[in-house]
């Protein structure tokens, strides 16, 4: 299917084009080898964590703007993708800002500036997700809403109880972290119902490939600020290859999605 500017804005109903599992059973492989090297191999992890943790989602921001540029003035496409790009700049940039303070500059990174690049990425994620939902359905059910809220909610829960029980009182740590747990709730309780939506085959694979992305980054957000409740988190963690699997399941739907349409 081809498109140009006087193409009209229409969305097929459905959109087939089959997953290349071999490519996904690579992504998973690729990061679980990863993960091993990390684990037992290499001596100081900084380097190749850092680099790669800047790398993946520039690369992510890039491929979101392309995407943005081809489908401009295309139903949702061109809006959504700039969003998701900005929101990935944004990470890029947390990430890029957390080493300078750890490793660089020898300062605790958290709080700082950093986290202002982080909740970015969360917004635009958030902002993405709403647009495609806004587009692609009439209206979210009220068993729908629920399950968005439940998700939400249990996250939120399960995070307070577990910071009065370890750290003892309600205090900054337990405040500060309940900022960004309850956006990424939020997030996740969007992506579990985008991914629900999309596995019905709505708008297809690419939109599956990318919730699917979405979710496993953000379940490895929300499984990081349990970690560090615990001051359990290292560059070791197999909680870094969790957002490095999300990141790259996003990157083969934007290739999926150039080809597609």
């Amino acid at each position: 299917m081809t498109h140009n500017k006087d193409t009209p804005e229409i969305v097929p109903s459905k959109l087939e084009s089959p997953i290349n599992y071999r490519i996904i059973a690579i992504i998973i492989a690729g990061v679980i080898a990863f993960q091993i090297y990390l684990t037992y191999i290499v001596d100081d992890p900084i380097s190749i964590v850092y680099g790669t943790s800047t790398t993946i989602p520039l690369i992510v921001a890039i491929l979101s703007f392309m995407t943005a540029k081809k489908y401009s003035g295309i139903g949702v496409y061109g809006k959504a993708y700039i969003v998701l790009g900005i929101g990935f700049v944004g990470f890029f940039l947390g990430e890029f800002t957390y080493f300078i303070y750890e490793e660089v500059l020898g300062l605790d990174p958290y709080p700082s500036i950093a986290d202002v690049f982080y909740y970015l990425l969360y917004v635009m994620i958030i902002v993405y997700l709403l647009l495609h939902i806004r587009f692609f359905t009439k209206e979210i059910q009220t068993r729908d809403k629920l399950m968005i809220g439940i998700v939400s909610a249990s996250i939120i829960v399960s995070y307070t109880l577990i910071s009065a029980l370890e750290i003892g009182e309600l205090n900054f740590d337990f405040y500060y972290g309940i900022v960004f747990v309850s956006i990424v709730s939020v997030t996740l309780g969007l992506s579990v119902y985008g991914f629900r939506i999309f596995q019905k085959g709505i708008v297809g694979t690419t939109w599956l490939l990318l919730t699917v992305g979405i979710l496993l980054f953000m379940i490895g957000d929300s499984w990081y600020y349990y970690i560090e409740l615990f001051e359990g988190y290292d560059l070791r963690h197999p909680v870094i290859s969790l957002w490095y699997v999300g990141q790259f399941f996003i990157i083969y739907s934007l290739f999926h999605h150039r080809r597609t349409l």
